[in-house]
């Protein structure tokens, strides 16, 4: 009986476990920056900011906008 009440705690548990594998910390944004009419403007720059940890980073555009 006791076998069978820890196979019921334990199979839990161990899904809890697999799920939390699948939380990654990595990302990605991707874009073209324009201006109205669609141009690029050369050189414009973008701050990512994550407001829980307080991380920025920030990225320059290229001549293309990219």
């Amino acid at each position: 009986m006791k076998k069978i009440i820890y196979s019921f705690l334990f199979v839990p548990l161990l899904l809890i476990g697999f799920n939390s594998i699948g939380q990654g910390t990595n990302g990605r944004i991707s874009g073209k920056i324009t201006i109205a009419g669609g141009a690029a403007p050369p050189g414009a720059t973008v701050q990512i900011v994550n407001n829980s940890t307080g991380f920025k980073t920030g990225r320059s555009a290229n001549s293309d906008g990219y």
